[in-house]
């Protein structure tokens, strides 16, 4: 209908032009000479299209948001939401053990100088050892850690999101269903990610903390617009994708430091 509506006011001449109050036609033919007082009618009239095109795009795009909002909205009918919840106990008995214990997780503190255990000598040069062997990583793979390290800060944003999604969401912060346990756990297994990175990158000295920590908190503060927000069919479907992208990322990454260590070294 919009789109309709948009193609139904074009025409041509100046008169349609100053009825939907466009003056930007030009006329585009002879004139009769000024001392006559009179100017012949133009034959033809040069009008400007451009916010006619622009309004023909800006409808179109409006079109293909609704097709894409009823497509997504399509996925909470009853029917359909109903799939997900039959589904729990499934979630219960294949997911849910999928996250590991505490007691059995490791911890940024195993992976990283920690005073507790190394004391205040052996701090100090377990962090003249990491500071030695950072000074040896690329620029260019610091700029790659900064980015998987700022996406692992931005935790609070995704479990916020996935709370948004039908039937999954953990309504009260505390809720017993195996979707809202899971959404919980995977939240706690994924703050260490960014910990340990951030860690990382305070003792190794090689970053500006200050420009990071300042960007994590604009990311934060900036929020995440994901398509279908409250569809969990299209929520799994992203967040699998995502995990999945994160993996290589943080694996690639991670193949590429280790590799130029020992040949930056030798030379």
């Amino acid at each position: 209908m919009a789109m309709a509506a948009t193609l139904s006011r074009l025409s041509f001449g100046p008169s349609s032009c100053k009825a939907n109050g466009r003056t930007n036609c030009k006329p585009s033919g002879a004139r009769t000479g000024v001392g006559s007082g009179v100017l012949d009618r133009c034959s033809t009239w040069r009008c400007s299209v451009t916010a006619t095109t622009t309004e023909i795009m800006a409808a179109r795009r409006q079109q293909e948001k609704k097709n894409e909002d009823d497509e997504w909205r399509s996925y909470l009918s009853p029917e359909k939401l109903e799939i997900v919840r039959q589904l729990e106990p499934w979630v219960e008995e294949h997911v849910l053990p999928l996250l590991k214990p505490v007691e059995a997780s490791w911890q940024p503190s195993d992976l990283l100088p920690d005073p507790a255990s190394l004391g205040s000598d052996g701090f100090h040069s377990a962090c003249l050892d990491l500071r030695a062997r950072a000074a040896c990583v690329p620029d260019e793979l610091l700029v790659c850690l900064v980015a998987n390290m700022v996406t692992e800060e931005a935790l609070p944003t995704y479990p916020s999101g996935l709370n948004r999604l039908e039937v999954v969401r953990d309504a009260t912060g505390a809720d017993g269903s195996a979707w809202a346990r899971w959404i919980r756990g995977w939240s706690a297994e994924e703050n260490r990610h960014g910990d340990v990175l951030n860690r990382y990158m305070h003792l190794c000295g090689r970053f500006d903390m200050r420009e990071v920590e300042r960007t994590v908190q604009r990311l934060i503060r900036s929020g995440l617009a994901v398509p279908a927000p409250a569809s969990p069919f299209h929520g799994f479907v992203y967040v699998a994708f995502q995990e999945r992208a994160t993996a290589i990322a943080h694996g690639n990454t991670a193949r590429l430091v280790g590799s130029a260590y020992p040949r930056r070294r030798r030379r």
